[in-house]
């Protein structure tokens, strides 16, 4: 049962934690693994989390020969797949000498855990305990000690886990057992009827980090402490209310300060690593390049706000927990109390750079702006001239130039062609010269590139193919056009893509001019195609955006071939994925309330010309006031678009 083999679990394909072979979501990142595009996609980085993992586990060697033998056999399939960095290495040192030694470093990772790495932790030490080793050894280094885990926890996890097996009650979505009285599994948080929570996948793997809500409190009972003390305006109340801070803990907080004028507040974690007296540290003992940076509490005492400010910019941080406010009170804390700390001087950019993302985010396109420029003066201030961090600076800010190109945004695709072509050949021109001088920053940092380059290259062809049919189609001809579009199907077919929903963009585009050749029964397969191929991919990542493009063109298809009733229905699916697309933007704080409607205007539009033709002329009437609005409301955001565009590339 706790042999963790390959028969009963498997590496999740998109964060890589140990889950149920048969769940249908990860347990972890809560992606839909058992959907159709996912439940084959091989899993990456496991081998990076296996590392990760052995990192908080003393003398890895020692615990991975008690492991069970499916389980040592899983690990050891997961390193041939991915065989380690040669980046940075010290000559002579192989990819599996720095990996092992890696592995059994006795320096504490700085940060807390992922949820994967705490759960292989858990899964691994719970197995060896099942195998009969003793963990009191293990479990007496002070790593575990800052997890909170020890022998008489591990057992009591194993004797749970046991009774949930012997009650044979799987949850539905992750398909860990869970006794029977559970409304709520414990390893997913699905319940009946409401599948796990729809987590960001990207920034999952660092959600732990960046946000600590322990580290919030303290900062806003320490400035509302501190504030008092200085006579400096007050700590907004609705922050103090949300996180309950009481004027007696304030008052607290002002004698702590009165006796400790220096003191500054930290996260339970970082508390925690003060009484256990641990320092922690990054592995860089098999680097060619080692970090001139003397690592102590206090720099990562600055990162932990760093990385909380960061968190809560709503532009930043796809969850409820974006709030512009908090973020404020953070990088002003930060600014503030921390400029005397001898790494506020070293870091200052970065956390300009952190600041900035909360103005862009408030739509304060002049102070972001000014904190970007005094950013980059401070990244760039004692750079050698010609050094490779230099270099690397000036080509990409030489780059980062042309996505301005306005031809680009063009609505003629004979335009948008020229541009992309032309943007094409000078972005070749300075990829060339970024791998010169990432080699010259790092030997083999270039290398460790080519596979992202291989995927930008196919998204580039994929576009420039896509334009191309556009271009024969606006001169009529149709054939030539679908023969682009077939083309750019066979290189998506010729492995993954960068962009998932290009598929189903590109079958609907091929449908229309299959319609225009005559081919209408032809074109209705595809259309039935790329709806298809679209609903895979909501339900793989829950990306409704390209239903509605998909939506939107059959239904304007089925109006050209008089199949009223049959359009109308896909119109009007159309708008529904269109709001449950806009209010996923909205929840994650990407979009904000009043900004919904973008690219509506259209799907509306032809919505209404539908329901004159079925003679729902006041209902159509409606609507057509709401294009109005809506196309009013375009064009306000395209003029403030332009001029925040221009601004940027000004500055």
């Amino acid at each position: 049962m706790f042999s963790f083999g390959a028969d009963e679990y498997r590496w999740c394909c998109k964060c890589a934690g140990n889950i149920r072979k048969d769940a249908y979501y990860c347990r972890f990142c809560h992606v839909p693994v058992g959907s159709k595009l996912l439940k084959d996609e091989e899993p990456v980085y496991v081998s990076s989390l296996i590392t990760a993992t052995a990192r908080w586990l003393s003398r890895f060697d020692d615990v991975f020969g008690h492991l069970p033998q499916p389980f040592q056999e899983r690990i050891i399939a997961a390193d041939k797949k991915t065989p380690g960095s040669t980046v940075g290495l010290k000559p002579g040192v192989d990819q599996e000498t720095h990996r092992r030694r890696e592995r059994n470093c006795d320096k504490c990772p700085p940060n807390q855990p992922s949820p994967m790495v705490l759960g292989l932790v858990t899964d691994a030490l719970i197995s060896v305990h099942a195998n009969g080793f003793s963990l009191l050894s293990t479990c007496s280094d002070p790593r575990l000690q800052l997890l909170e885990i020890n022998p008489g926890e591990v057992a009591a996890e194993f004797e749970l886990r046991q009774e949930e097996f012997a009650g044979a009650n799987r949850c539905a979505y992750c398909a860990e057992y869970i006794m029977s009285v559970d409304l709520r599994c414990r390893f997913c948080d699905g319940q009946e009827g409401a599948p796990p929570r729809e987590l960001n996948s990207v920034l999952m793997q660092f959600e732990v980090e960046r946000y600590d809500e322990s580290l919030l409190r303290a900062i806003i009972s320490w400035e509302c402490a501190k504030r008092r003390l200085e006579g400096e305006p007050p700590v907004e109340q609705k922050h103090l209310q949300k996180y309950k801070i009481t004027e007696n803990q304030i008052d607290q907080q002002v004698l702590m300060l009165r006796k400790e004028p220096n003191y500054l507040p930290h996260s339970r974690w970082r508390q925690r690593m003060l009484h256990l007296g641990i320092t922690p540290g990054y592995f860089e003992e098999t680097w060619a390049i080692k970090s001139s940076q003397a690592y102590d509490l206090d720099y990562f005492m600055l990162q932990d706000i760093q990385q909380l400010g960061s968190a809560l910019t709503p532009s930043f941080r796809a969850n409820a927990c974006a709030d512009h406010d908090e973020a404020m009170v953070v990088f002003d804390h930060l600014f503030a109390r921390w400029q005397s700390n001898p790494h506020f001087e070293k870091q200052k950019f970065s956390f300009l750079n952190s600041q900035a993302m909360v103005y862009l985010a408030a739509g304060n396109d002049d102070r972001y702006n000014e904190l970007t420029k005094e950013a980059e003066a401070e990244m760039m201030k004692g750079l050698p001239p010609g050094s490779p961090l230099s270099s690397l600076r000036d080509i990409s800010k030489n780059s980062s130039l042309l996505k301005f190109s306005a031809e680009l945004q063009d609505s003629d695709p004979e335009k948008r062609l020229e541009a992309f072509e032309k943007m094409d050949v000078e972005s070749a021109k300075q990829l060339s010269s970024l791998r010169e001088a990432m080699s010259g920053l790092l030997p083999g940092l270039a290398e460790a590139f080519g596979p992202i380059e291989q995927s930008t290259n196919k998204s580039k062809l994929l576009t420039i193919l896509t334009l191309k049919a556009q271009c024969a189609e606006k001169k009529g001809d149709h054939r030539a056009a679908a023969e682009f579009y077939e083309t750019a199907l066979t290189q998506l077919a010729a492995g993954p893509s960068v962009v998932v929903h290009q598929k189903s963009h590109i079958l609907a585009s091929l449908a229309q001019v299959q319609f225009r050749l005559g081919e209408v029964t032809l074109a209705d397969e595809t259309f039935k195609n790329a709806i298809a191929d679209a609903e895979d991919n909501f339900e793989a990542n829950l990306e409704s955006w390209p239903l509605v493009e998909v939506h939107h063109k059959y239904a304007c298809h089925l109006e050209e071939t008089n199949r009223y009733e049959e359009s109308k229905n896909h119109f009007e699916q159309a708008i529904s994925f269109k709001n449950h697309s806009e209010q996923r933007l909205v929840d994650k704080g990407y979009l904000k309330e009043e900004d919904r409607g973008e690219g509506l205007a259209k799907l509306k539009e032809d919505y209404a010309r539908l329901l004159h033709l079925v003679e729902q002329h006041d209902e159509a009437a409606a609507i057509e006031e709401e294009v109005c609005s809506l196309k009013e409301k375009d064009k306000q955001r395209k003029q403030r678009r332009a001029a925040a565009a221009e601004k940027r590339k000004l500055s």
